[in-house]
């Protein structure tokens, strides 16, 4: 952990303030469909409930970006923190009188959908200016392994206090967790983007995305990530608990192959714990060959073992692709445009990710889990080709140039 003993007081600060959110965020997702379905609401309200939140969250996380650019980020954050605070007193009251007002509910997620849409890009555009740029891979890799170890545990603590303090009392500590959270961060140091405020709002937007356009790299890295969470992250979504319950353990190996994926995140974000400087555009690419195996060996698997590798061999590759991807545009985008590409890379993948959910249930009623998992196998290696090749035709054609100091 030397590595992050090496930052500065202000990275600490805002590490707080995103472990206390996760916690208060994986508290109340996890809370919400229990507490639902304990007080008598209909799978419907539940579907509801979460489709708002997410709907939300998208369509907060593109608006969210730009303003990110214009004012104080720390301010921001701080705002956004409060904001999810306030909701999740709300629930906590809304389930305290018998959680029985659907409208209530929905105007409680709306809340907290919007505070977490517009905390991201602060966020995430906060960690360049509070580390050693050229440790930032690996601070990345810390700050998603400590993360993944709060989204996982976080839900196990939940399901506990069900029993010791009941389903009306976790919204209000959520809440008092997440004070700690706002408290940090107001100790952050002030980082003011230097956008402009008088470009207005929609052109602002657009500038965005001309500059992920007009960026080969980023162009081509957005839509290979998009192709992957819209085709093949979304096959594993539903075709794990579809294998999982053909084991002799039953819908009950969802779980474990669940970890499963947790523990490749884990693993490769630590691996990345050495890393220095502006990661290539090979070595992000690469890795995501070996997910092609892996889909093919959870297509043609047998066992829960077998299963469990190769999630953990697919979630050890994309975690490694993503991790490094999210780390090249914190370094190599233009500060003042930080918050719009991040918040357009994230609304791509929220607004997308439903129709590759829908697709591969489709898919695997047609074709299968085994046919459906080679076809996602040799969809990656097409998608890697594409993109190494598109690399290789930037770095010698003599018509590319680099667009604000950016190389490919």
């Amino acid at each position: 952990m030397s590595v992050l003993s090496r930052q500065g007081r202000d990275f600490r600060m805002l590490t707080v303030a995103l472990c206390a959110s996760a916690i208060s965020s994986s508290a109340v997702t996890a809370l919400v469909p229990v507490a639902i379905l304990k007080n008598g609401g209909s799978v419907t309200l539940l579907s509801a409930a979460l489709a708002v939140y997410s709907v939300v969250y998208g369509l907060t996380v593109l608006p969210a970006g730009v303003i990110s650019d214009r004012f104080p980020r720390k301010r921001l954050l701080t705002v956004a923190l409060m904001m999810s605070g306030v909701g999740h007193v709300g629930l906590g009251i809304t389930l305290t009188l018998g959680g029985r007002s659907p409208a209530a509910l929905l105007v409680v997620l709306a809340v907290v959908g919007t505070a977490g849409g517009l905390a991201l890009p602060q966020a995430r555009s906060l960690i360049p200016d509070f580390v050693n740029r050229d440790e930032l891979v690996a601070i990345n890799g810390y700050l998603r392994t400590i993360l993944t170890i709060i989204g996982i545990t976080t839900p196990l603590a939940v399901t506990v206090a069900f029993r010791v303090i009941g389903t009306t009392t976790i919204p209000f500590l959520s809440a008092s967790i997440l004070v700690l959270a706002v408290l940090a961060a107001r100790r952050l140091g002030d980082t003011s983007p230097s956008a402009s405020r008088h470009d207005g709002f929609w052109r602002g937007a657009l500038e965005g995305v001309r500059h992920i356009h007009r960026t080969r790299w980023l162009w081509s890295g957005l839509l290979f990530s998009l192709a992957l969470a819209t085709c093949v992250d979304a096959f594993v979504k539903v075709a794990g608990p579809v294998q999982a319950a053909a084991t002799s353990f039953g819908a009950q190996a969802w779980p474990i192959l669940v970890s499963s994926l947790a523990l490749g995140q884990c693993v490769a974000n630590l691996r990345l714990r050495s890393h220095r400087g502006t990661p290539s555009p090979i070595s992000m690419y690469v890795p995501t060959m070996g997910a092609a195996l892996a889909l093919a060996g959870f297509a043609m698997a047998d066992s829960l073992w077998m299963m469990c590798a190769a999630f953990v061999l697919y979630s050890f590759s994309f975690s490694t692709f993503d991790t490094l991807w999210h780390s090249r545009l914190q370094l190599s985008t233009p500060r003042n445009l930080l918050g719009r590409v991040l918040s357009v890379d994230e609304f791509c993948i929220t607004a997308f990710r439903p129709l590759g959910l829908i697709g591969g249930g489709a898919a695997l009623t047609a074709l299968g889990v085994g046919v459906t998992g080679l076809m996602a196998a040799v969809l990656v290696l097409v998608l890697t080709t594409v993109a190494l090749v598109t690399i290789a035709a930037c770095r010698t054609s003599p018509a590319e140039r680099p667009v604000d100091g950016i190389t490919t």
